[in-house]
C-alpha cells in the first residue's frame, strides 16, 4: 500500500574508513556509505520512495518512508555521480564531493498541465484512464520466470488491551488453575519486533516461488522472550502425541486442528512461513485483491481528478488524485503511463473516518483501523517490474468466548476425546504491522532453470538486541527509521 509520511529531517554525510593507500588513487573512497534525506524544494517535506542511483555501477537504493537514504559508495571517487530521482520531480545528479556540501538534497516539482505534455483534442476522462490499468494488466505486467534479489523489512507492534482467562475445567495436569493464572499474568502486554531479510527469489509465477536466503537479522523486545519460559510447559503437553492423535482448539461448533513445533535451538527456522509471507506481498502487486485495490475494481465508488502530467525515464505519465464517495474507503494519488495505461506508482490510504474490514459476530471481532501504502514499478524494455512496495496495517482483534483445547484420537466414526481444558477467554489485542520490500536486482531465467533449482527447508537467523548498521555493511538495504535505530531490547 502506499502512504507518504512527511517529517522534516536533516541530511548528513557519513564516510567511514576513507583511507588513502599507495596503490589506490588518493581521491578513491575505500569503504564508505553516503546517508541523507531528500526533501521537496518548495515545502521541505521529505520525499519517500525516491530512487538513489550510483551512476558508476548502476546500483542504488530507495529512500524510506521519512525520505532518508543510505547508499554504498565504497571504491568510488569524489567526482563520481549519484542520481536522485522521484516521480513527479525533476531528476538531480550530483557528485559525491558536491553532496558533501549540499544539505539537504532538494528536488523541485515536475508537474505540467496536460496541454504541455499532450496534444489534446478533448480532455481525457480520468475514470477511463484508471479503468485502463486492469484492462491492460496482462500486457504490462508479464508473468515470466525470473530471479529477484530482494530486501524485506518487517516491523510489528502488539498491545494487549485486555486479557482474562476464566478457568472452567481441565484434565490436563500441567494446565491447572494456578498455571492458567500465571499465563494470564506473565503474557506480555506490549511487544515489538523487527526483522530484515535479504534473499534471492526464483519465480515461475507469483504463486510458485523458491527462496534462497542470503542473510536474516531479527530483533524482538525482551517482553516477547518472556514467552520462552512457558516453552517447557507447552512441550510437555504436546510431546506425547502419537500419529493416531491430534490437538484442536474449539469454540462452540467451530474448531481447528493445531500443530506444535518446538523452536530449533540451533537458531534455524523453517523457510515456509517466510515463503508464505513473500507470496502475500508479491500477490499484492497483481491487483487481484478487490478489497485492497477497490478503487481500480469499483471506480463508481470514487471521484477521480487529473492533477496534471509528468515524465519518468522519457515516459509521459498522468497524475490522478482520487477520493471516496459515500461507499469508498481510500484516498490517494496514481501515476499512470499515457502510452501503455500501466500503473507506475500508487500512494494511498484509508480516508479520514473510513475503516477496512469490520466484523463483530458471536463474540469474535476484527477491525482494520488504518492502512497506508505505496507501490512503484520500473519499466524494463516493454514490461513493468516491481521495484518497491510498502504498507502499514493497523487492526484490532477481540474474542469473548469459551475456548477448549482438546486432544483427540482418530477413530472410524467419531474421534475420541482424550484430554481437554476449557477456559473463558476475554481478549482484545491491537496490532500495527509495517512491510517494506525493495527489489535490488532481477533478470529472466528459463523454465528449466527454475525446475532444476532445489530449495532448502531451513534458514539461519542472526538475533540481536539492538539494531546495528554494521550487520548490513556492504549490502543494499532500506535505510532504517530513527525509531528502529534507537530501539534496544531491555536486558533482564
Amino acid at each position: 500500500m502506499k502512504k507518504t509520511f512527511f517529517c522534516l529531517v536533516s541530511i548528513f554525510l557519513l564516510l567511514t574508513n576513507a583511507t588513502a593507500q599507495t596503490n589506490i588513487p588518493s581521491d578513491t573512497i575505500v569503504s564508505a556509505t553516503l546517508s541523507g534525506t531528500i526533501l521537496d524544494e518548495k515545502n521541505e517535506h521529505p520525499l519517500p520512495y525516491a530512487n538513489i542511483i550510483n551512476l558508476n555501477n548502476g546500483k542504488g537504493t530507495i529512500s524510506n518512508e521519512h525520505g532518508n537514504f543510505t547508499i554504498d559508495i565504497a571504491n568510488l571517487k569524489m567526482n563520481d555521480t549519484i542520481r536522485f530521482q522521484c516521480i513527479g520531480y525533476k531528476t538531480k545528479e550530483l557528485t559525491i564531493e558536491r553532496i558533501a556540501n549540499t544539505t539537504p538534497i532538494l528536488l523541485s516539482e515536475n508537474i505540467y498541465t496536460l496541454d504541455e505534455v499532450l496534444n489534446l483534442g478533448t480532455f481525457p476522462n480520468p475514470v477511463e484512464i484508471v479503468k485502463g490499468i486492469l484492462e491492460n494488466r496482462e500486457l504490462n505486467y508479464k508473468n515470466t520466470p525470473h530471479k529477484k534479489q530482494v530486501f524485506i523489512r518487517e516491523r510489528s507492534t502488539t498491545d494487549i488491551l485486555n486479557f482474562k482467562l476464566n478457568f472452567k475445567k481441565s484434565n490436563i495436569s500441567e494446565l491447572n488453575p494456578e498455571m492458567i493464572q500465571k499465563i494470564e499474568e506473565k503474557t506480555p502486554k506490549h511487544s515489538q519486533s523487527y526483522s530484515d531479510l535479504l534473499t534471492n527469489i526464483y519465480i515461475q509465477e507469483e504463486a510458485n516461488l523458491k527462496l534462497v536466503p542470503i542473510k536474516t537479522v531479527a530483533l524482538k523486545s525482551e517482553d516477547i522472550t518472556e514467552l520462552d519460559n512457558f516453552m517447557p510447559l507447552i512441550e510437555s503437553v504436546f510431546k506425547n502425541t502419537t500419529e493416531e492423535e491430534y490437538w484442536r482448539v474449539k469454540t462452540g461448533i467451530l474448531g481447528i486442528k493445531v500443530n506444535f513445533i518446538a523452536p530449533d535451538s540451533t537458531k534455524k527456522e523453517k523457510l515456509r512461513p517466510y515463503k508464505n509471507s513473500i507470496k502475500d506481498y508479491l500477490g499484492f502487486t497483481t491487483f487481484n485483491d478487490e478489497d485492497q485495490w477497490e478503487f481500480l475494481h469499483k471506480t463508481k465508488k470514487y471521484n477521480f481528478k487529473i492533477i496534471g502530467g509528468t515524465s519518468i525515464d522519457n515516459e509521459s505519465v498522468y497524475i490522478i488524485d482520487f477520493t471516496p464517495k459515500k461507499k469508498g474507503v481510500y484516498e490517494g494519488r496514481l501515476y499512470i503511463s499515457v502510452e501503455t495505461s500501466a500503473l507506475i506508482r500508487a500512494d494511498y490510504k484509508y480516508s479520514p473516518d473510513k475503516l477496512g474490514t469490520n466484523i463483530q459476530i458471536l463474540g469474535i471481532g476484527y477491525k482494520q483501523t488504518n492502512f497506508t501504502g505505496s507501490i512503484y514499478f520500473e519499466k524494463k524494455e516493454h514490461n513493468y517490474q516491481l521495484k518497491y512496495l510498502s504498507y502499514q496495517n493497523n487492526y484490532k482483534v477481540s474474542i469473548d468466548r469459551k475456548i477448549a483445547l482438546q486432544k483427540k484420537k482418530k477413530r472410524f466414526l467419531i474421534n475420541k476425546k482424550l484430554q481437554e481444558i476449557k477456559v473463558g477467554l476475554d481478549f482484545t489485542q491491537e496490532n500495527n504491522e509495517s512491510i517494506e520490500l525493495l527489489v535490488i536486482d532481477q533478470f529472466p531465467i528459463s523454465e528449466q532453470s527454475f525446475d532444476k533449482f532445489e530449495e532448502g527447508k531451513y534458514m539461519d537467523i542472526t538475533y540481536v538486541n539492538q539494531f546495528n548498521e554494521n550487520l548490513w555493511k556492504g549490502y543494499t538495504t532500506i535505510t532504517p527509521t530513527k525509531q528502529m535505530k534507537e530501539y534496544k531490547k531491555l536486558e533482564k
